[in-house]
């Protein structure tokens, strides 16, 4: 993973952090904390942020099996 690859996915998880701010609450400098207020939409955003995750992982996967 190059350095440009680490910025395109911190701003890709800070837009994400935005997107579901309606629902998260900053804890001081630190990580979003999710606030379970709306506990249907937290899990629904938890469960997207998890599949897209993986989808990066299956990816990260084929490319490297595609090298060996």
């Amino acid at each position: 993973m190059t350095y440009w690859d680490v910025l395109a996915r911190d701003r890709a998880n800070r837009e994400t952090a935005a997107a579901l701010s309606p629902i998260l609450r900053a804890a001081g400098p630190a990580r979003p904390t999710p606030v379970l207020a709306d506990a249907d939409r937290t899990i629904a955003a938890l469960r997207e942020t998890v599949a897209a995750q993986a989808r990066e992982i299956a990816k990260l996967k084929a490319e490297l099996a595609a090298r060996h």
